[in-house]
């Protein structure tokens, strides 16, 4: 009977030390996704100076709450670098984005999608500091592992490689930015379309880089595209016009009949 007891005791309390882990997780938990929520509203707002100082706020909290290499504390790294880069302090994102791509590789694995995040946003930052080779090495194994991950036609794959395209341009790297923008232009006109701002951007910086290696005509025949659309985009766009002609002619024709008719008949 007294084992019977201790039995039920002792069940009882590992319920109860359950329940309670769970709920001193969750608040901070909850805190969290609070604060990261405000880092990246405020960061859409464009109130990076606010964002700043929450997003170390949010980097203090995630370290004291989760511990120091933990994902948490990765994404604090990412949200605070993201708005020293935007705020005009790329030198000093690097080093954030260097840890917190420490700690993913630890903890996720080198080949996860969040890896492949962090080093998006890090070649960004390097890219912005004049650090081109380290850019070029970042941006591709962020491609490699996205064309890895999400297949070589996702739409993350097509940022990243007009990322990539952008790098090779400052650089003036001619033959290898063309080769890049090529392969951009065909990824997002099939993920965001040919009338998105992203592709028309992609689309223009091309044929800016015609422009300064003096090839106007090669820059023509894009701005061209960019005024007329793609073949497929125009062919589209002249049937879907022609249908409306031939719908309202029809329209016309029927109203113009029913007034007859009615004339006819008064």
């Amino acid at each position: 009977m007294a084992e019977s007891r201790t039995r039920v005791l002792a069940v009882c309390l590992t319920v109860a030390y359950i329940l309670t882990s769970n709920v001193v997780c969750g608040g901070p938990l909850q805190e969290w996704e609070k604060v990261r929520t405000r880092v990246n509203r405020l960061c859409y707002e464009g109130d990076y100076e606010t964002a700043g100082r929450a997003a170390e706020k949010a980097l203090a909290m995630a370290e004291k709450s989760f511990g120091p290499d933990r994902r948490q504390t990765a994404e604090a790294l990412d949200m605070l670098a993201v708005v020293r880069r935007r705020s005009g302090k790329p030198g000093e994102a690097v080093p954030l984005l260097e840890r917190a791509l420490a700690i993913k590789r630890k903890t996720l694995g080198s080949t996860d999608r969040a890896v492949a995040s962090t080093l998006q946003e890090l070649g960004a930052a390097q890219k912005a500091s004049g650090r081109y080779a380290e850019a070029e090495r970042s941006y591709s194994e962020s491609l490699s592992i996205r064309e890895g991950q999400l297949g070589r036609r996702h739409a993350l794959t097509a940022t990243t490689m007009r990322d990539l395209a952008d790098l090779y341009a400052e650089q003036k790297k001619y033959e290898q930015a063309v080769d890049a923008y090529t392969r951009a232009l065909d990824l997002l006109a099939e993920s965001f379309g040919t009338d998105s701002d992203v592709y028309e951007r992609a689309l223009l910086s091309l044929a800016a880089l015609h422009r300064e290696e003096g090839r106007p005509d090669a820059a023509r025949a894009l701005e061209k595209r960019l005024a007329f659309g793609d073949g497929a985009d125009l062919k589209g766009r002249m049937i879907g016009g022609i249908l409306f002609v031939v719908v309202m002619g029809v329209c016309t024709l029927v109203a113009l009949f029913l007034e007859l008719r009615r004339r006819k008949r008064g």
